[in-house]
């Protein structure tokens, strides 16, 4: 998306962000609100509702379209952020296992 946003004006930070400054949180911020847009399309596809007396079908293909563009943007954060795979995984495992932990002690 960078030479998108460049040929339209958008800020376009200096890569990895440093979101220390005020153009890297604008950028993060950015890109955070684009993953939650994402993840609000994709829960609009989900269309049955407690209240409602009949099943409506979803657009499966849609609802996954929906929920591999908020992917997309996770991973363009990750990278502006200057993150690699391997950075990724730690920190996905390293929360995991504080998640574990609080599990087991009903935290």
């Amino acid at each position: 998306y960078n030479p998108i946003e460049k040929a339209t004006g958008a800020l376009v930070p200096d890569l990895p962000l440093d979101i220390h400054t005020f153009q890297g949180q604008e950028r993060a911020r950015m890109l955070i609100y684009r993953i939650t847009e994402e993840l609000y399309e994709a829960g609009n596809c989900l269309r049955n509702k407690a209240w409602k007396q009949s099943q409506v079908p979803c657009d499966k293909d849609h609802f996954l379209e929906e929920l591999a563009d908020a992917v997309h943007f996770v991973i363009q954060l990750f990278l502006e952020l200057g993150l690699e795979a391997e950075d990724v995984f730690k920190l996905y495992f390293r929360k995991s296992i504080v998640n574990e932990f609080r599990q087991d002690s009903k935290y």
